[in-house]
């Protein structure tokens, strides 16, 4: 059990040191770089790869293609939402304005005179002509 806890302290000791970390990171970033890996693939596997690099890019195309109809269809259903939006509060701010307009007081005997004036001035005219 004493060998576990000196390994384990060691271990921690080893990481606490930040430059021994640093060591470490950059020595598996050139690994990391320098590791090739069609080279250590079968031919079965990089035929595989390639087949599936090329679903990549015509998925890729395809998800452009798609994002592009998306951000019109978008900016389309934008722009009718802005006009209706204006075209309504103009209509909202007309509405609003007419009510607050003061009222004429009618006359007497408006109701009799408003529905009878067309009968009234055709009346006229052909008494007129004759």
């Amino acid at each position: 059990m004493k060998t576990d806890l000196n390994s384990i302290k060691a271990e921690l000791k080893r990481l606490a040191d930040v430059d021994t970390l640093k060591k470490e990171l950059n020595k598996l970033a050139t690994d990391i770089k320098n590791f090739d890996l069609s080279q250590s693939l079968t031919p079965q596997a990089k035929a595989r790869v390639q087949k599936l690099e090329k679903r990549f890019k015509v998925l890729k195309a395809t998800l452009q293609e798609l994002q592009t109809k998306a951000d019109a269809a978008f900016e389309k259903f934008a722009t009718l939402v802005g006009r209706s939006k204006k075209t309504s509060q103009t209509a909202k701010a007309a509405r609003s304005s007419a009510k607050k307009a003061p009222r004429k007081p009618k006359a007497a005997g408006s109701k009799k005179a408003a529905g009878s004036t067309k009968k009234a001035a055709s009346k006229r005219k052909a008494s007129a002509q004759a």
